[in-house]
């Protein structure tokens, strides 16, 4: 329960410190009054968090990235009864009764399934969400959506697909863990959790859980004893860091009751463990003794005592494992690889693999999937230091991550044509400059001419950029201030830059920035250094200030401009 504290002056005479005193024993009976702002859900009350994966009976509805499409796969057996296409690179997936929702990330939709029993998936309609859908959960009816391209939460009906309420949030929001009426929200980048009161339909905490907190997994809560456990990073971006430093793994432990971080029982995971990169999910054991944390970018799942605050195993899986469930017998821990397109199940008794059951029958290139396997591995000693690094620990699903590395904002890595591949800054431009960028990460560098470097090219050019989102300015407007003020001098017709070197009085210069794509890679400037598109244009240095006659309808119409270009 949370209250809000009172606090007083002392004054010079005692008759004034009575007085005061009084006020306050008054202030504080009011306080103590007041209905408190949320209250914990008992322990009897269900958790449920969104992933690519979960349980519908005996059975597993996983979405196929690689494939746009959704399985479902008996766990007695292992076979794979039905995958139906969806829209593209479906990422979270839901269930609720008769029903399932799956998320096309690329299209900014949402495809409802329908589930008749153990017979196979039907497609009974499609719903137009927004920009870079990400998480979603189903209950009672009601289906909730993070909106991580627009900073808010979408509230639909179920049975039509109806929208019921949208919630504004910090920016960012990913992944979802629902207690209750308390909805727990993940956002990345940005390193924050918030917490929404589905009553009220608003944030009413909103907590950093360290200054340079980032890549933030699912949060798993445990309603036995009101806490998280949240897998994530720590970023160590200064020039001088070793590779095995820059990101450090961690689980951090939040009380819910105060939305406070637990700093004493954070788990540090290559103290507790070994080094390893990504950790992206978790799930507790019946018993709550242990934890199990997957590592997106090491292909493995710790399995943690908590007791003892140690690891007992470290577990292999296939690539990118995202989600992690616990079976309904709680003897099997079900990890979704999902650019191998497979599901480990553990053994929870011997800590070990037992099975790999496929999740999809339809062909991906082969050339696509060793590419997006180089991309989303911790592991190759060519690519970066061993388990301390993997490309998508920077640009998971081609987006930057916020921080700036040495000086340098991690770029967009969309693909469009007439841009390079790796990167909308224009960093690099051959794979010479990415082979240097490798071993600037510790790695070895791939040869010119090997499968593996034209497979990492071509997974990289398949990273292309999805709808922007839905902006109240005037665009059309907005193209013509662009070229009123001068931008186009530099920013050439269609966002794209010009190819020549500029100081913009950021301390350099730096090559002109390709703006398809902008809406989605704050901060901006080649440092990183300016938050927000507004603060650039109102605050920023000489180059991109506005005139100060420049209206904030214009303003705002500019905006509408630059976010329409991809």
């Amino acid at each position: 329960m949370n209250r809000i504290r009172s606090g007083g002056a002392t004054g010079s005479r005692a008759v004034f410190r009575l007085l005061v005193g009084l006020l306050l024993l008054a202030s504080l009976g009011s306080v103590i009054a007041q209905e408190p702002l949320y209250v914990l859900p008992g322990p009897n009350e269900p958790v449920i968090s969104s992933g690519t994966m979960t349980l519908v009976g005996n059975d597993l509805l996983v979405t196929n990235a690689l494939s746009n499409s959704v399985s479902r796969v008996a766990l007695r057996g292992g076979i794979l009864q039905a995958e139906l296409e969806t829209g593209r690179q479906p990422h979270g997936i839901a269930a609720d009764g008769d029903r399932a929702y799956a998320i096309n990330r690329q299209d900014g939709t949402l495809t409802r399934l329908a589930l008749d029993g153990d017979a196979p998936l039907d497609v009974s309609g499609l719903v137009s969400l927004g920009a870079l859908p990400y998480g979603v959960i189903a209950r009672d009816g009601q289906v909730l959506v993070s909106l991580q391209g627009e900073a808010a939460l979408l509230l639909l009906d179920g049975a039509t697909g109806g929208r019921l309420a949208r919630i504004p949030t910090p920016p960012n929001p990913t992944t979802l863990a629902l207690w209750g009426d308390l909805l727990l929200v993940a956002h990345d980048p940005g390193g924050l959790l918030s917490l929404v009161h589905l009553p009220q339909r608003q944030v009413v905490q909103t907590i950093q859980l360290a200054s340079n907190a980032t890549r933030i997994g699912t949060p798993l809560i445990d309603n036995r004893s009101g806490r998280a456990y949240v897998p994530h990073s720590l970023a160590n971006p200064g020039v001088d860091v070793p590779p095995d430093a820059r990101l450090i793994p961690v689980v951090s432990v939040v009380d819910l009751a105060t939305m406070q971080p637990l700093p004493e029982a954070q788990l540090f995971l290559p103290t507790v463990d070994r080094l390893v990169n990504l950790p992206g999910a978790a799930a507790l054991d019946r018993a709550r003794n242990r934890l199990y944390v997957a590592h997106v970018g090491s292909g493995s799942v710790s399995v943690i005592d908590l007791r003892a605050g140690l690891a007992q195993a470290n577990v292999p899986t296939g690539t990118a494992p995202r989600t992690l469930l616990l079976s309904r017998d709680a003897l099997s821990i079900y990890s979704h690889d999902v650019i191998d397109q497979t599901v480990t199940v553990i053994d929870v008794s011997f800590l070990m693999p037992t099975d790999s059951l496929p999740t999809s029958d339809i062909s991906v290139s082969p050339d696509l999937q060793l590419g997006a396997r180089l991309f989303h591995t911790a592991a190759d000693p060519r690519l970066n230091a061993p388990h301390a690094l993997s490309c998508a620990a920077c640009h998971q699903g081609g987006l930057s991550m916020g921080v700036a590395w040495g000086g340098v904002d991690a770029p967009l890595l969309w693909h469009v044509e007439g841009r390079s591949a790796y990167g909308r800054r224009g960093q690099w431009a051959s794979l010479f400059d990415l082979n240097a960028h490798f071993q600037a990460n510790g790695g070895s560098g791939l040869a010119h001419d090997s499968l593996d470097a034209a497979a990492l090219v071509r997974y990289l050019e398949s990273l292309s950029a999805p709808a922007p989102p839905r902006t109240d300015g005037d665009a059309v407007l907005g193209g013509v201030l662009f070229a009123r003020w001068g931008c186009a001098g530099c920013h050439l017709g269609g966002g794209a830059g010009d190819g020549q070197l500029h100081d913009v009085g950021t301390g350099g210069a730096f090559l002109t920035s390709d703006l398809r794509g902008l809406w989605a890679s704050a901060p901006y400037l080649h440092d990183g250094s300016v938050a927000s598109l507004r603060t650039l244009f109102t605050l920023g240095t000489d180059v991109h200030r506005l005139p100060e006659t420049a209206s904030q309808s214009e303003l705002q119409a500019l905006i509408a401009y630059l976010h329409s270009l991809r």
